[in-house]
């Protein structure tokens, strides 16, 4: 994690911070907490990362504090970006019988909404996210990962209800018949289902099978994207 400002900058934004975090001691935070705390800094502050870049083009720099004011406001707009795409998923939500998927986004994700800290640890991601989505997140954390799982999440409940349920729930079954306590990505399975199906039908080899299976994986959200848009 790096920024355009150096320690001598961020410090009074971190005591100022442990100041609000102790009530005032701010010497009396240990030294992981003020890890801590430096952490919820620069995260804030990389959140206002294309505005800086921008300012820098024009040769002038924003100052440390305002470059975390404004990071942390974008923070505060992103959770409620968030939730509004998690009611978005609410809305025609099916888990298919999968445990690991129903407990992700109804147990899961309201805990992160009740408990993510803004303040003074925004980079903390909380869940483990049990359930995997097909695209790597990996370099994302905090409301920034949450988002964009939840944003994933959303399009391949899209891409699922193309099917029935009772297809769905078939497929997931001669694929694996302990689904429901595998954490499988139900998308990842019915891609496979439907490119054998395709290749069977075709009387194809499994050469075929593979690279049907790749170039639906690859672009299952492109073309999710694309019905969404249309």
């Amino acid at each position: 994690m790096t920024t355009n400002y150096i320690m001598e900058e961020l410090i009074p934004i971190v005591a100022k911070l442990a100041g609000q975090y102790t009530g005032g001691d701010s010497s009396s935070i240990s030294n992981s907490k003020a890890q801590q705390l430096m952490g919820a800094v620069l995260y804030c502050i990389q959140a206002n990362e294309p505005e800086q870049q921008q300012a820098l083009v024009s040769n002038t720099k924003i100052p440390a504090q305002q470059a975390y004011e404004l990071g942390y406001s974008l923070i505060e707009k992103k959770v409620q970006q968030a939730l509004a795409l998690y009611n978005e998923l609410l809305a025609n939500f099916a888990d298919y019988g999968s445990h690991f998927l129903h407990d992700t986004v109804l147990n899961g994700l309201p805990e992160f909404f009740k408990w993510y800290d803004i303040r003074f640890e925004p980079q903390n991601s909380i869940l483990t996210l049990d359930y995997p989505v097909l695209q790597d997140l990996s370099r994302h954390t905090g409301i920034h990962l949450i988002y964009e799982y939840i944003r994933c999440l959303l399009l391949e409940q899209h891409f699922l209800q193309q099917f029935s349920e009772d297809y769905i729930r078939q497929s997931l079954k001669e694929y694996n018949q302990f689904y429901q306590d595998t954490p499988d990505n139900l998308c990842e399975v019915m891609i496979w289902t439907q490119a054998k199906r395709t290749v069977e039908e075709k009387n194809a080899d499994q050469s075929e099978l593979r690279i049907k299976v790749d170039f639906w994986r690859q672009n299952l959200y492109n073309i999710i994207q694309q019905k969404l848009d249309s």
